[in-house]
């Protein structure tokens, strides 16, 4: 961290960031890194000296999730658990919690599922490379799909997707199989990820989705993206970058005609049984 003068520390290298150091030695025998290196990174405290000035700044909900939930890739080799992608791994979407359901894709005979990665919270983003991450034992319950009986709203799954009472939530990454898509999938995924492609491969995702499970025209789709569905970042720290986009169910359920109540105020994270004030 260059720029350090009379114990304060500022970022100055701007060309330094987590995708152009992915491959860092550690020290032999640990996992410890020395120096600062990025977010996300255990290092040597650069002043050996811990600081919690933050407690009692601000405070968030507790809104507990897996970060990392996924099946094996058919990739022929060890694969790196950072980056997510078709099969799932570390989405760190913070809607996978309790009473979420996830759909993946399975690559591998066994599926071989894997999780880790809990969280006690975490805003979309994941900004600075880590979230309040926690120790969590998590009750599952896990359906196998076979390929010929699939559920209409699966039967041509190539993301994880995530369902609960209220919505859908499709993922898309700036690679959709980056190990598939990519020369040297390692090294490119960190390279290469933007957000302006993470979003058209979302997208593609929704478009195709919504077509299939609720039997519309591409026109049809689009428009229902445009005036209904909400994207979001999930991640900007994985390596293959995640953007989800949200499907409500309510939309697509033609018997029942009840004008629509929202939970939250349009634009807001407040209730909409709350007062807004407003000054001008």
């Amino acid at each position: 961290m260059p720029g350090a003068a009379n114990g304060v520390f500022e970022w100055t290298n701007y060309e330094r960031t987590y995708r152009k150091n992915n491959n860092v030695p550690c020290v032999n025998g640990t996992q410890t890194w020395t120096g600062y290196l990025y977010p996300g990174i255990i290092t040597t405290h650069p002043t050996k000296t811990e600081d919690y000035s933050i407690r009692g700044k601000f405070k968030v909900p507790v809104n507990l999730h897996i970060g990392n939930i996924g099946l094996a890739s058919s990739y022929a080799g060890a694969v790196d658990s950072v980056p997510p992608a078709i099969h799932g791994g570390n989405i760190d979407d913070r809607r996978i919690g309790k009473g979420a359901t996830m759909y993946y894709p399975v690559q591998v005979p066994g599926a071989l599922l894997s999780l880790g990665d809990a969280h006690t919270s975490q805003g979309d983003s994941e900004f600075d490379g880590t979230a309040i991450e926690t120790s969590l034992t998590a009750t599952l319950k896990i359906t196998l799909h076979k390929k010929g009986s699939l559920p209409k709203v699966v039967s041509k799954l190539n993301f994880p997707l995530l369902e609960n009472a209220n919505e859908y939530v499709v993922h898309g990454f700036t690679y959709n199989d980056y190990l598939k898509e990519l020369d040297s999938p390692f090294k490119d995924v960190y390279n290469k990820s933007t957000l302006d492609r993470a979003f058209t491969v979302t997208y593609n995702n929704t478009r195709d989705f919504i077509m299939n499970a609720f039997d519309l025209t591409e026109d049809q789709a689009i428009t229902a993206i445009t005036v209904a569905m909400d994207f979001g970042i999930d991640q900007v720290v994985d390596g293959n970058w995640g953007i989800h986009c949200i499907v409500p169910k309510w939309m697509f359920n033609m018997s029942d005609m009840t004008p629509y109540s929202p939970l939250t105020m349009p634009g807001t994270s407040k209730p909409a049984n709350m007062t807004l004030q407003t000054t001008l």
